[in-house]
């Protein structure tokens, strides 16, 4: 691995995804098992010391939105999604958010 970075900022990274212990379950609703995502007391901790400590960061940052009306322009939450189908790359637990292109009905999203 090589990395680059300027110590002068606050940027931090994961090779993992922590926040899959606490919300993915990784099985199809057929109960076949698509990725084996550890549940334990001790995975759970890992992953809720990670997101504790990124939104702790994240408050530490004087930034902030001059009106909750700006702030919700920003969010994901408004944008169209869709569940992708189930494939071994995209299981069912995923969810896209597709723009600018065609979506598989042939819709096309903003």
């Amino acid at each position: 691995m090589v990395e680059a970075a300027d110590p002068r900022l606050r940027v931090y990274a994961t090779q993992f995804h922590p926040e899959k212990n606490l919300f993915e379950w990784g099985q199809a609703a057929s109960g076949e098992l698509q990725q084996a995502i550890p549940h334990s007391r001790a995975a759970v901790a890992v992953s809720q010391y990670f997101a504790n400590f990124f939104v702790d960061e994240c408050r530490a940052s004087a930034h902030r939105f001059a009106s909750p009306t700006d702030q919700w322009k920003q969010l994901i939450y408004h944008s169209p999604q869709w569940l992708a189908q189930p494939t071994v790359l995209s299981p069912n637990f995923v969810e896209s958010y597709v723009f600018g292109a065609s979506r598989p009905n042939g819709t096309r999203n903003g």
